[in-house]
């Protein structure tokens, strides 16, 4: 009844996410983007579910939209996981361990998603052949923690043509 309602289109994009109809919500997702002039929050969100329409799939367009989430709002914690992931599917495993790291810097004690962040840091250690607590939070993270987002990491493909790292096998592929 009113297609201008950004807040509306937010609402029926969680509601298809929650029953799981990622097409739909990221349909939904993408008017709410446009209405909120690409809120961080809500741009992390559309993201999420093209990536989950797609089948967990990373596309150049779905990684810079998590790049600009997390430049726009650095604490938001959903572009950090998955600029992990990125790295994790294309092989670097320190890198996504990194990310991961940072990301738990900078977010509150006691985040309810904090111990599955802790387990992918484990698993990609693991497949890695490093130990997690080889891997310290970067001086960007540090001074994200203490309020001062001026240095974000770069993790922006090198050039505009560049994208994520397509998947290539997981160790147990290689052995």
């Amino acid at each position: 009844q009113n297609p201008g309602d950004a807040k509306g289109w937010v609402l029926l994009a969680k509601t298809y996410a929650t029953i799981g109809d990622a097409r739909k919500a990221a349909a939904a997702y993408a008017r709410a983007t446009t209405l909120t002039e690409r809120n961080p929050e809500v741009l992390a969100d559309w993201a999420e579910a093209r990536l989950m329409a797609l089948g967990g799939g990373f596309t150049p367009e779905i990684f810079a939209d998590f790049l600009e989430a997390r430049d726009r709002d650095p604490i938001l914690p959903k572009p950090w996981f998955y600029i992990g992931l990125d790295k994790a599917m294309g092989g670097d495993l320190e890198g996504a361990a990194q990310t991961w790291t940072d990301l738990l810097a900078i977010t509150p004690k006691g985040a309810p998603f904090a111990e599955a962040v802790r387990a992918q840091i484990a698993r990609a250690a693991e497949e890695g052949g490093f130990k997690p607590s080889d891997i310290k939070p970067s001086e960007a993270a540090l001074a994200l923690a203490k309020g001062n987002a001026s240095s974000l990491p770069s993790d922006a493909p090198t050039s505009a043509k560049a994208g994520p790292v397509p998947p290539g096998p997981s160790q147990q592929d290689i052995d």
